[in-house]
């Protein structure tokens, strides 16, 4: 399954720049943002959209749609820059996707050791999706 993702940018600057990201899954919308925003990690409920014939429309999670209403529920802070499709969702697609969308682009090639920081990281042989959204771009260690 093909996972579609927006970049959130931030509007309440002139920088409009990159903070965060939301990323459909089978269960629902992955957002990833800054705790100080204050918006919740997963959306997994219903929209229901009136139209303007007075019919209803509802959106689950899974549904073509379901994704740009998040986005449209998000635009009271949030502006979407580039848009795409990750082929899979995995912890490390996750983690480059984040890494390339709010630092500016991917880094590779061979890094000099550097002092191990006070509480090292080392992930888990498994990771669950709970575990990405806990993860802070300090965490993250950058490998080649």
């Amino acid at each position: 399954m093909a996972h579609r993702y927006a970049v959130l940018l931030d509007r309440s600057n002139s920088e409009s720049r990159p903070v965060g990201l939301a990323i459909e899954h089978a269960g629902g919308v992955i957002v990833d943002l800054p705790a100080e925003y204050g918006v919740p990690v997963e959306h997994k409920g219903e929209y229901r959209v009136l139209q303007p014939n007075f019919g209803e429309v509802v959106y689950r999670p899974g549904d073509p749609g379901y994704l740009d209403q998040v986005l449209v529920d998000l635009f009271w802070g949030f502006a979407i820059g580039k848009t795409g499709v990750l082929a899979e969702l995995t912890p490390q697609s996750f983690r480059r996707l984040r890494i390339e969308v709010l630092s500016g682009g991917t880094r590779s090639g061979t890094y000099a050791a550097r002092r191990p920081a006070a509480r090292p990281y080392a992930p888990a042989a498994a990771v669950n999706m709970d575990d990405l959204m806990t993860a802070h771009k300090n965490d993250l260690a950058l490998v080649a």
